[in-house]
């Protein structure tokens, strides 16, 4: 089941307790300050070669200030609850990024929900800027939550297109090595 709620279910607060205690190791308690941004979290994959977008739940972009960053994701568990699913060292880079994009001219002048999208099938997530009026804004993040300066804004259609194009490549590489193997045996 997908989560549906407009605020996150956990205050920043409580993300940030959530953080301490699973990276205990790193002593991040005595740190003085700390950042939390939530963002509604979404996957694309396939159903049939058609690409299905839905919400998981939401990622927290955690930045303790002079210390670290983590991102954590809540994904629904579909009772009302949540799986929490944690990485350290990109919370950072993901909010300079949403900083960096909110500064472009085009950007600007919108009014958006900032979402990500994660296409696991192909090993890339967006920044998703979802407008109520049409025309949503999406950017490819790298690996750890770096958004290149050059990187061209897309809409959802031209991504579902990329990340299907990419996904038949990764199709048509494992049958040959398949093939390759099969061969030698």
């Amino acid at each position: 089941m997908a989560d549906t709620t407009t605020q996150p279910p956990h205050s920043e607060k409580e993300i940030l307790a959530r953080v301490i205690s699973v990276f205990a190791d790193l002593d991040l308690g005595k740190s003085p300050r700390s950042t939390v941004k939530s963002l509604p979290l979404f996957r694309m994959a396939w159903n049939k070669d058609e690409p299905v977008v839905t919400r998981l739940g939401w990622r927290y972009l955690v930045v303790i200030h002079s210390r670290d960053s983590f991102v954590v994701d809540a994904l629904s568990t579909g009772d009302s609850g949540f799986r929490f699913l944690f990485r350290r060292g990109a919370g950072e880079a993901w909010q300079q990024a949403i900083q960096r994009l909110n500064r472009r001219a085009q950007v600007k002048a919108r009014s958006d929900e900032p979402r990500c999208l994660d296409v696991p099938a192909v090993h890339r997530s967006y920044i998703w800027l979802a407008s109520s009026t049409g025309g949503d804004l999406l950017i490819n993040i790298h690996d750890h939550g770096q958004v290149s300066q050059r990187a061209r804004l897309r809409n959802l259609q031209e991504v579902q297109r990329e990340a299907q194009l990419a996904l038949e490549g990764k199709v048509q590489a494992f049958a040959r090595m398949k093939e390759a193997v099969e061969s030698r045996s």
